[in-house]
C-alpha cells in the first residue's frame, strides 16, 4: 500500500514532458518583415517559459516572450513576440554585431545534437545581427554567415523575425525530420540580465549540454552547393605605389555536413587594424584574434585543446585550401597554404628553423589536420597534426598530437593533451642536428553557477620542444596552476552575485628561472549593471640567478548606467624584475646583464557613448609606467577613438584615430583611418576608405596616406 501510495504521488512530476520545441511548415511565402502576419505563424505553437539565469538564477523576464518556428526547402523561420514590457526596450540603430547594449534574442542550434559544436545568432530589437560558432566552449566572434533578419519595437514590446538558410548550417545527412539542440536567451540591458528557455545554470561547463530538442527539423536534401566570393581590393600607398589586387574565394558544400574551401591570391586585410598594445615589460607576444573569412569557415574543425593552429602565424598566404566534415560522431579538417611572408620565432634556446637568418626571402607551406571523435557522453578524443616548413631548403617543423575532454557529471572536465615536435635545420642554420621536444598538460575543472568552483592545471614543454603553427614557441617550461573560489547569490537588495576566491601558480623555467604566485580576489554584479572586481597577490622571481619578492594587485570595475553610456576602468600594480633589460650600460653603478627590480603601474579606461540614432562613439586609453631601481620612470600612452555613425542597418561610416607616445615609444606616432562601409550580408560588402600616419616629435608630420577600396560579392549556387 505504501508503494502505492508513493507511485501516486510521483505520478504527476513522471508524467511530466521536458521542454520540447517544434518546427511547423511555413505554409506559403514568409516575408521577413518584422510582421508576423503569414497564416504559419499563427498554428505555430510558441515557446513562452523563460527565466532568468544571469546575474542571479530564477524568475521571469517582464511582460510575455513568445517564440516560434517554421520551415521551408529552403530556410528556418523564427519569429519571436515581446510584449507587455514594464521598462523602455532598447533598440537602435547600430552597425552588424554591436548590440550588446540593445534588447535582444539570441537563438543556439545545435545542428548535429552532440552538446559539442553548434550555432550562436543574437538579433536585436531593431534587427541587428550577430553570429558566433561554438566549439567545446570556445566561441568564435568573428564567424559570419548570411542570414535575414527585421525587427520592429512596438508600443510596450518588440517583434524579431529571422530566416535561417539551411545552405548557412552544416546537419547530418537524413532523408527524414530531424532533431536538433535549442537554447533561447532573452536579454534586458537596462536590468543587466538575460533569461534563458529551457532553465540553464549559469557557467555550465557544457553549455549545449542544457538544450531541449527542436523536433520535426526537415531541411531539403542537398546536393554540392557552391559559393564564389569575387573581391577587388585597390590600394595606393602614394603617387608611384598603387596595387590591384582580384582574388576569388570558393566554397562548396560536400553535402550537409561537410565542405571545402578554396582561396587564390586572397585580399586578406581587416578593414579595421589591430588596437595598439603597450607593454613596458613583455615577456610575451601579444595575441592577435582572427578576422579573415577563409580561416574562420569551418573553425571548429581545427581546434584542439593544445591550441596547435593560430592562424595568425600564416601572414600573407599566395593561396589556401582547406577540407572539413561532419558524420556519425567524425569530424576532420585539413588545411594547407602557401605563405609568402612568414614571420621569425623567438626560441629563448636557440632552435634551428625558423631565425631572421633562417627564414631570408624563403617561402613556407602550412600543413595542418584534425580528427576529431565524439566520447565520453559529451567530451571527445582528438588527434592533431601540423607541418611548417620553409622554401629552397629551409628548415621545418612538425608536430604530431592527442587531447581528450572527458565530462564527469554535471560540474567536472578534465581534459589533457599531449604532443611531440620534430624540428629540422635548413641550409642557412648554423645549427646541424634537428631537435626533439614533448609538451603535456592536464586540467580538471569544476564550474557551477551557485557554489564552488576550482580548477586545477599543469603543463610541462621540453627543451626541444617548438609549434611553429602556433600562437607562441616556449621551451623547457613547467607551468602549475590552481584556482578556487565560492559563487554566492546573497539575500541583499543589490548584490545579485558575489565571488571570493584564491590563486596560486608556479612558472618553473629548466634554466632555474621562476616566476610564483598566490592571491585572493573578490568580484561581484551590483543591481545587474555594477560589475566591481579587486586582487591583491605575493610573488617570487627568480631571472637570470637574480631574486626578488614582492606584491602585486589590482582593481577593475564596469558599468552601463543608462542607453547612452558604458564605462570600464582597470588599474594595476606589481613589483617585477626588468625583463626586457632597460638598464641604463652609461650608469657605472649598473651591471647592464644583471636584472633589475623594478615597479610597474597601468590604468585602461574606455567609454562606449551613445549620441543621438545611430552614433556611437568608443573611447580607450591606457597609460603604463616602468620603474626600474635607480633609473629613471619609462612611461607609454595609446589613445583611441572610433566614431561611429550608423545610417541605415547597411550603410555606415567610421573615423578612427590612435596615438602612441612616451618615453619608453621609439617613434611616436598618430594613426587615423576613414572608412564607409556597405554591407548587405556578410560576403556582399564595399569599403573605401583612407589612412594617415603621422610621426610626432616637435611637431606633427605626415608620414604616410594610404587610399584603399574593397568590394566582395557572394553567390550562391
Amino acid at each position: 500500500m505504501p508503494l502505492m501510495l508513493l507511485l501516486s504521488l510521483l505520478a504527476p512530476a513522471l508524467a511530466q514532458e521536458s521542454p520540447s520545441a517544434r518546427v511547423f511548415p511555413a505554409a506559403g511565402p514568409i516575408a521577413v518583415d518584422g510582421v508576423l502576419d503569414e497564416p504559419g505563424w499563427s498554428g505555430a505553437v510558441p515557446v513562452t517559459d523563460f527565466s532568468r539565469f544571469t546575474p542571479a538564477e530564477g524568475g521571469a523576464p517582464a511582460g510575455t516572450t513568445e517564440v516560434r518556428f517554421l520551415q521551408d526547402e529552403e530556410n528556418l523561420y523564427i519569429g519571436v513576440r515581446v510584449a507587455d514590457t514594464d521598462y523602455p526596450v532598447r533598440a537602435r540603430v547600430s552597425p552588424r554585431e554591436q548590440l550588446n547594449a540593445d534588447d535582444q534574442v539570441g537563438i543556439y542550434l545545435d545542428t548535429f545534437n552532440d552538446q559539442r559544436t553548434g550555432y550562436i545568432f543574437y538579433v536585436s530589437a531593431l534587427g541587428v545581427q550577430q553570429d558566433i560558432r561554438f566549439n567545446n566552449g570556445q566561441w568564435n566572434m568573428n564567424w559570419n554567415t548570411v542570414l535575414w533578419t527585421r525587427g520592429e519595437p512596438t508600443e510596450n514590446g518588440y517583434v524579431i523575425e529571422i530566416a535561417i538558410p539551411f545552405h548557412s548550417l552544416r546537419y547530418p545527412e537524413s532523408d527524414g525530420p530531424q532533431s536538433w539542440g535549442l537554447l533561447l536567451t532573452r536579454k534586458i540591458p537596462s536590468e543587466g540580465a538575460k533569461y534563458a528557455w529551457p532553465e540553464v545554470s549559469r557557467n555550465h561547463p557544457r553549455l549545449l549540454s542544457q538544450a531541449a530538442p527542436l523536433a520535426g527539423v526537415t531541411p531539403a536534401p542537398r546536393a554540392a552547393g557552391l559559393e564564389l566570393l569575387p573581391s577587388l581590393a585597390v590600394r595606393q600607398a602614394d603617387i608611384l605605389r598603387e596595387a590591384i589586387r582580384p582574388g576569388l574565394d570558393l566554397r562548396m558544400s560536400l553535402g550537409p555536413d561537410s565542405g571545402a574551401a578554396l582561396t587564390i591570391n586572397p585580399d586578406f586585410s581587416q578593414v579595421e587594424g589591430d588596437a595598439a598594445q603597450i607593454d613596458l615589460n613583455q615577456r610575451f607576444a601579444f595575441f592577435y584574434p582572427e578576422r579573415r573569412p577563409f580561416f574562420l569557415d569551418g573553425i571548429h574543425a581545427f581546434q584542439d585543446v593544445s591550441d596547435t593552429l593560430y592562424t595568425r602565424s600564416i601572414v600573407e598566404p599566395l593561396y589556401g585550401v582547406k577540407l572539413s566534415g561532419q558524420r556519425d560522431g567524425v569530424t576532420i579538417g585539413a588545411l594547407q597554404a602557401l605563405d609568402r611572408s612568414p614571420g621569425a620565432s623567438f626560441n629563448q634556446d636557440g632552435a634551428p628553423g625558423f631565425s631572421e637568418d633562417e627564414i631570408g626571402d624563403r617561402w613556407a607551406t602550412n600543413t595542418f589536420g584534425r580528427l576529431r571523435v565524439d566520447a565520453f557522453d559529451g567530451g571527445f578524443f582528438g588527434l592533431t597534426a601540423a607541418d611548417k616548413r620553409l622554401t629552397d631548403g629551409g628548415g621545418h617543423s612538425d608536430v604530431l598530437g592527442a587531447d581528450a575532454v572527458v565530462p564527469i557529471g554535471e560540474a567536472w572536465t578534465v581534459s589533457g593533451a599531449a604532443a611531440g615536435s620534430l624540428t629540422g635545420a635548413g641550409q642557412a642554420s648554423a645549427v646541424a642536428e634537428s631537435l626533439v621536444g614533448h609538451d603535456v598538460g592536464l586540467d580538471i575543472e569544476r564550474q557551477v553557477g551557485v557554489g564552488w568552483n576550482a580548477m586545477l592545471g599543469a603543463r610541462d614543454t621540453g627543451p626541444g620542444f617548438r609549434q611553429e603553427m602556433g600562437f607562441v614557441n616556449q621551451s623547457g617550461i613547467t607551468t602549475v596552476n590552481l584556482e578556487g573560489g565560492y559563487t554566492a547569490e546573497p539575500d541583499a537588495a543589490w548584490i545579485d552575485v558575489e565571488n571570493t576566491g584564491f590563486w596560486a601558480g608556479a612558472y618553473e623555467d629548466r634554466d632555474g628561472d621562476h616566476v610564483r604566485e598566490v592571491g585572493l580576489f573578490q568580484w561581484a554584479t551590483l543591481g545587474g549593471v555594477h560589475e566591481p572586481s579587486v586582487f591583491f597577490g605575493l610573488q617570487d622571481l627568480l631571472q637570470s640567478g637574480f631574486s626578488h619578492q614582492g606584491w602585486l594587485a589590482g582593481v577593475e570595475y564596469e558599468t552601463e548606467p543608462t542607453k547612452f553610456l558604458a564605462l570600464g576602468l582597470a588599474g594595476e600594480t606589481a613589483d617585477t624584475l626588468d625583463f626586457g633589460g632597460i638598464a641604463d650600460e652609461t650608469a657605472d653603478a649598473l651591471d647592464p646583464s644583471e636584472p633589475l627590480p623594478a615597479r610597474s603601474w597601468s590604468i585602461d579606461g574606455e567609454a562606449a557613448v551613445r549620441v543621438g540614432a545611430g552614433v556611437r562613439v568608443d573611447l580607450y586609453a591606457q597609460q603604463e609606467w616602468f620603474t626600474p631601481e635607480g633609473l629613471e620612470t619609462e612611461t607609454a600612452t595609446a589613445l583611441r577613438s572610433r566614431v561611429f555613425y550608423q545610417l541605415t542597418r547597411s550603410l555606415g561610416a567610421r573615423l578612427i584615430g590612435q596615438t602612441t607616445t612616451g618615453s619608453a615609444i621609439e617613434t611616436p606616432e598618430l594613426a587615423t583611418s576613414y572608412l564607409v562601409t556597405w554591407l548587405r550580408n556578410p560576403g556582399t560588402e564595399a569599403y573605401i576608405g583612407a589612412t594617415q600616419r603621422f610621426l610626432l616629435e616637435d611637431t606633427a608630420s605626415l608620414e604616410e596616406t594610404t587610399l584603399f577600396a574593397k568590394l566582395t560579392w557572394l553567390f550562391r549556387v
